[in-house]
């Protein structure tokens, strides 16, 4: 059973995300199942802390944990646009009929296929999650009470392999 809380929380996310409000249950993610993120994802919360007297400091804190951030980092850039120029090369050599960028867009959605297979495959289930239940619960409270499981705070802090080459 809905309370009136419950419908007002899936109204506020209903109208930020275009989702029917039928179509939202208390398991439906924000991030995952609505794919919000980035700036997005700081307005709505910005209108909820508002509209429902939620004390967000905690989430902010550990936004990273949430939320990946708009835009396309360069090496996201590269990693997609050097491969699918080989890619578009190897086309041209043995089909030459296929020429320049008919072979680089067959060769770009080809490898965009294969990268969000994989990146489906291996983040699935890597980033905490933002439930509608985990809404209605910090509504009820007046301040975010969703902790970040320890297994997905010590993964993403791990030290990366570039980081030893970026001076601090």
């Amino acid at each position: 059973m809905k309370t009136e809380l419950h419908a007002r929380i899936l109204a506020l996310v209903s109208w930020t995300t275009g989702v029917k409000s039928e179509k939202l249950q208390l398991g439906t993610t924000l991030s995952r199942d609505l794919g919000m993120e980035g700036d997005d994802a700081v307005e709505f919360f910005e209108k909820f802390g508002a509209d429902f007297a939620v004390d967000l400091t905690d989430l902010f804190r550990d936004w990273k944990f949430y939320f990946s951030s708009e835009g396309v980092p360069l090496t996201t850039a590269l990693l997609v646009v050097i491969p699918a120029v080989v890619l578009a090369l190897f086309l041209e050599r043995f089909f030459p009929y296929l020429q320049g960028m008919v072979a680089f867009g067959i060769s770009a959605l080809l490898w965009l296929a294969a990268l969000v297979q994989w990146s489906r495959w291996r983040y699935k289930n890597r980033t905490a999650q933002i439930a509608m239940e985990d809404l209605v619960q910090s509504a009820s409270s007046g301040k975010w009470t969703k902790a970040v499981p320890e297994e997905i705070v010590r993964r993403m802090n791990k030290p990366k392999f570039y980081d030893r080459f970026i001076a601090r």
